[in-house]
């Protein structure tokens, strides 16, 4: 298996978890981010798929570091996600099933 594959095997693996938060009535829904620079400027859920728009904090240089990040969703709400899109610039940069 090439180092790529690899990665993205294990990146898909930590990305897709769901995690409990204390509150019972809301889910963490972990995310990529391109960059620690890259900011969550807004997020919709349209039909079973989330869809998570970031910005570049243009403020800030950043090593180019995939990382990743938790989204609080309502309970009802996260148990419709059956796909995450995740959107740069308006653009699609990644997308997974859950």
């Amino acid at each position: 298996m090439t180092f790529k594959r690899k990665l993205f095997t294990t990146l898909t693996l930590i990305l897709t978890s769901f995690s409990m938060s204390k509150d019972p009535k809301v889910v963490d829904i972990i995310y990529p981010k391109p960059s620690p620079c890259h900011i969550l400027e807004k997020y919709s859920v349209k039909g079973s798929s989330l869809r998570v728009f970031l910005k570049h904090d243009g403020n800030k240089l950043c090593a180019q570091v995939i990382v990743k990040e938790k989204l609080k969703l309502p309970r009802d709400t996260a148990n419709q996600v059956k796909r995450v899109e995740v959107f740069v610039g308006g653009r699609l940069w990644q997308s997974f099933d859950l």
